[in-house]
């Protein structure tokens, strides 16, 4: 009989501690709510499942704290809120009933069994329509692009992957975005850039982005132009008219144009000559002692051009068209010239070749441009006979002396008379 009391007693006591405990499970609250995606009029959160709840009203407020709206009802723990205005920030709250989710009355919900969860910060996306974008700037590395300002956008994304591989190379709380020093890109090198609008949530720091815009073909800029990587691409010596350029466009990569610029051997500016494309024509320079230097570019509408760095310096200077004579009498010869600005002497080089062979005769200064040669090196000037005569011009600066990578030819022949 006491066995049986005390059976009786303990199977009391449990059951009203599963009372007591099912009456506290009905009373747990929904945590755990989250944003999960978004679009530009959408929204998408999940929440842990609440003990007792057998459905769920979602809940929505301008403000989180008044004018609480039951947007959706669902016996699922996540659930997606839709037709709502683009790059806005909304309180959501979710509570758990139970009763079947369309027995929730929209219009007068009543208070949730689990109470309601606390508010959380939700955003949708911003609407990319109308939105445009344009590089501005570059670097070896990086580039720069703007888009016009897009409403409910607090922050611009760059990717240079939409579709495949997604990932943000830069980002910007104004509407001018350079891609990461974290994400360097590779010198003279074209990429497709998107541009997201984004609504950042202040207190979770969920990013909602959906839409984007999109230009191809923007460019790094190339690293500085090696010295003999630029030259003369065409010689009009007759016309006064000469092409520079960059000689092997594979080595540098993608970019739009080149800048050459004219200098003295001091280096004080005289030209500077733009020009889309590998090369850029220089024109009128004869008798001028120049040195030159180049540098690449990107085209970035109308801002203008992103310039990579200038090259080392290249020097040049030829004779006047016309300005250079030669005769012949007697195994001699006489040759004289005009004068080339900004140079302090000429070498003149002598061979039976045209292409080869050309062995020193003199330098001589800028006040001597004439001189009679009656050897080919160690051997005299045979009759009958034809030569090739060069001449190089020079230019010092200081104590250095610098040769010009062009030169006039001319040949005579060489009679016994």
């Amino acid at each position: 009989m006491k066995k049986s009391i005390k059976f009786l007693m303990t199977t009391v006591a449990l059951t009203a501690g599963v009372l007591a405990f099912s009456k506290a499970e009905s009373k747990a609250a929904v945590v755990d709510v989250a944003q999960t995606d978004a679009e530009d009029t959408k929204i998408t959160l999940q929440w842990s499942a609440a003990l007792g709840a057998q459905s769920y009203a979602i809940q929505l407020s301008e403000d989180g704290n008044s004018n609480w709206v039951t947007m959706e009802t669902t016996s699922s723990t996540n659930e997606s809120i839709r037709n709502l205005a683009s790059g806005h920030t909304y309180y959501v709250r979710v509570g758990g009933f139970n009763s079947y989710s369309w027995d929730i009355d929209k219009e007068n919900t009543p208070e949730a069994v689990t109470g309601w969860s606390d508010p959380v910060e939700m955003v949708t996306a911003p609407s990319v329509n109308n939105m445009t974008l344009t590089q501005i700037g570059a670097s070896t590395t990086s580039i720069t692009m703007k888009c016009s300002e897009v409403p409910g956008a607090n922050l611009y994304q760059l990717s240079n992957d939409a579709y495949n591989d997604f990932s943000v190379i830069g980002e910007s709380n104004t509407t001018i975005i350079t891609t990461s020093k974290d994400k360097a890109l590779t010198p003279g090198t074209s990429y497709s850039i998107y541009c997201y609008p984004c609504r950042v949530a202040k207190s979770t720091g969920f990013i909602a982005r959906d839409g984007h815009t999109s230009q191809y073909g923007k460019k790094t800029l190339t690293k500085k132009v090696a010295t003999n990587n630029f030259g003369f691409t065409s010689i009009w010596y007759n016309i006064n008219s000469y092409s520079v350029g960059v000689l092997a466009s594979d080595a540098l990569g993608d970019f739009d144009g080149v800048q050459v610029q004219l200098q003295t051997p001091a280096g004080k500016v005289k030209k500077t000559l733009t020009s889309s494309g590998t090369s850029t024509s220089v024109n009128n320079t004869n008798g001028t002692f120049y040195r030159y230097r180049i540098r690449t570019y990107v085209d970035c509408g109308t801002e203008g051009k992103a310039y990579s760095a200038w090259s080392g310096y290249r020097y040049f200077g030829a004779i006047k068209t016309n300005g250079l004579s030669v005769t012949s009498s007697k195994k001699k010869i006489k040759i004289n010239w005009s004068k080339v600005a900004n140079a302090n002497g000429y070498t003149v080089y002598i061979s039976t070749n045209e292409n080869a062979g050309f062995k020193k005769v003199k330098t001589v200064s800028n006040k001597s441009r004439s001189l009679t040669i009656t050897k080919c090196g160690k051997n005299k000037l045979k009759a009958n006979k034809r030569y090739y005569l060069r001449i190089c011009t020079n230019a010092k600066v200081g104590k250095k002396t610098y040769k010009s990578e062009l030169f006039n030819t001319t040949s005579v022949y060489v009679s016994k008379y």
